[in-house]
């Protein structure tokens, strides 16, 4: 509770609360209660099958908004989750949600596999009455790296699926909104040459950690790193078994800051010259950071 505070305080103004699965965490009301008290915006990312009555009273008025994994329609999903019953037990219990008036939605997580799944989902998620399906392509990390079935989506695949996004939008304006986590090289939201910039208005004072960089991302045994789990650990804050965050924050702007912000502005770089249009930026920064 107290690493909430201080991260308000670095200009964090969002929560996201992960798996595995969060809502076993006994904790969790406890930290969802404090990052409300400190203005944050509380979301949660769940399987879904493990809500229930207790789950969901337990977080009811502390949780702004909750993402629930969907991985296709119901077969595929339960394959997906290694569990024959995962999507007929997810989608039961949404009715404790929409209940308890706590908005949710999903996280589509797009593969080769279910790319033709992408108008089901936004169907399904209509039906359910979600507010927001985030389509979010497979990374090559975790199983992806062993499982074929979870292949990321070559250039041209990428490209279909950002036409069907924008067709879907247009269908469902004013019942969905539809997020594409893709970033296309064409439509970069900074250029490597204002990276500097934001050193300097760090440095200076003139803005908060929060605002540059974000997200931050606690692991497991309680190492903060920037962006994304699994971040090289050169570029990791430190861990909060040994420092409170504003210690690691403080010595990772005067120690560290100058080398992450030269990594970013050369990956924006290479992003520029890649022979792929579409990139995750998370995953391009990692995999620059690591060689």
């Amino acid at each position: 509770e107290e690493t909430i505070g201080q991260a308000a305080r670095l200009g964090y103004n969002v929560l996201s609360v992960s798996g595995g699965e969060p809502l076993l965490y006994p904790g969790l009301r406890a930290i969802c209660v404090e990052a409300r008290r400190q203005k944050m915006l509380v979301t949660l990312v769940t399987n879904g099958t493990v809500l229930d009555e207790a789950r969901v009273a337990g977080i009811s008025g502390v949780v702004d908004a909750i993402a629930i994994s969907l991985d296709g329609e119901p077969e595929r999903h339960n394959k997906m989750r290694r569990f024959p019953r995962a999507f007929q037990l997810m989608e039961k219990r949404l009715d404790l949600l929409r209940r308890a008036s706590i908005p949710f939605g999903f996280v589509y997580t797009l593969t080769r596999e279910n790319l033709s799944e992408l108008e089901w989902a936004a169907d399904f998620a209509v039906a359910q009455g979600a507010a927001m399906l985030q389509v979010h392509p497979i990374e090559a990390y975790g199983r992806a790296l062993s499982d074929p079935a979870l292949e990321c989506l070559p250039d041209q695949e990428m490209a279909t699926a950002q036409l069907v996004v924008e067709c879907l939008r247009n269908i469902h304006d004013d019942k969905l909104t539809i997020q594409f986590d893709a970033l296309n090289r064409d439509s970069l939201p900074v250029a490597p040459e204002e990276v500097a910039q934001w050193k300097t208005a760090l440095d200076r004072g003139d803005r908060f950690l929060g605002e540059i960089l974000s997200p931050l991302v606690i692991e497991e045994d309680g190492t903060v790193v920037p962006l994304r789990y699994g971040f090289p650990r050169s570029f990791a804050m430190g861990n909060l078994y040994r420092q409170t965050l504003d210690e690691m924050a403080d010595g990772w702007m005067r120690r560290r800051s100058g080398a992450f912000f030269d990594l970013y502005r050369k990956t924006l770089m290479r992003v520029r010259r890649s022979q792929d249009r579409f990139v995750n930026m998370y995953q391009f920064l990692a995999g620059v950071a690591s060689q």
